[in-house]
């Protein structure tokens, strides 16, 4: 075989493989196990979590949220509650869940409205403690709104719980569904699983075994000589100035170092290709003064966001925010001192942002935001007076008083699911935050 400068190579990578291969072999059988299982651990947890997400959001439509208060209060069970924890009981016997319950966060644990277990079923204000050793579930529980599905070992055994938010009629907060899914049937299936596969596993490594030394050579040393010389090629015939492929020096003496040197090339091009494309990308989406998105690179990502939208209880805000009395802040200290305002503006706004938030410009003195599942209404809002509170940071070179912004907020998908819906109504709340005196927020 011939190197990249022609000579010719006294060492054949194909006894190498020879020997490589024969040592991965054995141990290729326990990695595909490993993988394999790895990966229907994985999807039979997830089958779970999702049957329990179905089931939690099935009983959710059989439960008044806005009536947990009042059997809160009175802890006395009406013919509304009767039937309602019936049709608990029915989810929790045909779904074959160990527990189905509705419950509402206190600081200190769970108080249960209703509850399916056998011994607490028709009782109203059972108590149960957080489980010390997940400080991290708790937290998420009473902060309320999603909690992320959780997996481990609690005082009941080792169970999967996922937990379905509750709101009421205004939208606000009142407790959970929780599901609760034994891990002894999870396990179950993991093990017959791997049963299965260890047997699969073992006749496919066999076969492989026998038909890859077999057609070693006119599998793997031919094909490599072929990616090197069309590498090169390319190379040759695509070069700009000078190759930088002379000045390479890998002194294997096989066919490696050919494909070695030639996919170097290749990469190191490829590289400031790659790079270019990142610059011209970065600026056709960033507003030039401000540095951050534009209006359409903003639109483009907002509305892809709402597109993939899958849980029809993520709520996310979007915010309009108008730069009060921006005319005059120009023609009172020019032109630019108006647009290091506009970048001290952009500079606050990135502060009080989340790194899953979107910023962008649409131009003159008008930006945008959006917040992504930002959980309730009372999010938004603190993000609006957050907002105003950094703002007051903001004065302009040779004044004296910090500017203000006027602040418009819808929410998806209660105002809308595509990107205009949303800006319009937040378009519309900017106008009456603008009504009530500027330097203030409203809510579509």
């Amino acid at each position: 075989m011939l190197d990249i400068s022609g000579k010719k190579t006294h060492r054949s990578v194909g006894g190498r493989l020879t020997v490589l291969i024969i040592l991965m072999i054995a141990a290729t059988g326990a990695v595909m196990m490993i993988v394999g299982y790895s990966m229907f651990r994985n999807a039979v947890s997830r089958h779970y979590i999702d049957l329990s997400e179905t089931l939690g959001g099935i009983a959710a439509k059989f439960v008044d949220a806005d009536s947990l208060d009042t059997y809160l209060e009175t802890g006395k069970a009406d013919s509304r509650y009767m039937d309602t924890l019936q049709e608990l009981l029915t989810i929790r016997k045909e779904g074959r869940v160990l527990d189905l319950y509705v419950f509402r966060p206190t600081s200190e644990g769970f108080l249960y409205v209703y509850d399916t277990r056998p011994i607490f079923a028709g009782q109203i204000g059972g108590f149960d403690y957080y489980d010390p050793n997940h400080p991290d579930f708790s937290a998420q529980v009473q902060k309320g709104g999603a909690v992320d599905p959780f997996i481990g070992r609690t005082v009941f055994g080792w169970l999967i719980t996922v937990c379905t938010p509750l709101y009421g009629s205004d939208g606000t907060f009142k407790g959970y569904v929780g599901v609760d899914y034994p891990m002894d049937i999870v396990e179950t299936e993991r093990m017959n699983y791997l049963r299965n596969l260890g047997l699969i596993v073992l006749l496919v490594t066999i076969l492989f075994a026998a038909a890859y030394l077999k057609i070693l050579h006119k599998t793997i040393v031919e094909p490599i000589n072929k990616i090197a010389a069309a590498a090169d090629s390319f190379l040759v015939d695509h070069k700009d100035g000078e190759s930088s492929i002379r000045n390479i020096t890998i002194n294997t003496r096989d066919e490696l170092q050919s494909l070695a040197e030639s996919l170097k090339s290749m990469e190191r091009k490829t590289e400031e290709y790659i790079t270019s494309l990142n610059l011209i990308t970065l600026k056709s989406e960033t507003d030039p003064l401000t540095k951050i998105l534009n209006r359409e690179a903003f639109q483009r990502q907002v509305s892809v966001h709402l597109l993939g939208r899958i849980d029809e209880n993520q709520m996310d805000a979007f915010l309009m925010i108008d730069v009060d009395f921006f005319k005059i802040v120009n023609d009172k200290y020019g032109h630019t001192a108006g647009d290091e305002v506009l970048v001290a503006f952009s500079n606050t706004l990135k502060k009080a942002m989340r790194s899953s938030d979107l910023l962008g410009r649409q131009g003159g003195d008008e930006f945008v935001v959006f917040c992504k599942s930002v959980g309730s209404l009372f999010v938004a809002e603190r993000k609006a007076k957050l907002i105003r509170e950094e703002l007051k940071k903001v004065v302009p070179r040779g004044g004296d008083k910090h500017v203000t912004a006027s602040i418009g907020i819808s929410i998806a998908p209660r105002n809308g699911t595509q990107f205009e819906e949303l800006y319009a109504a937040a378009d519309k709340a900017l106008y009456t935050a603008k009504e009530n005196g500027r330097d203030g927020y409203a809510v579509y």
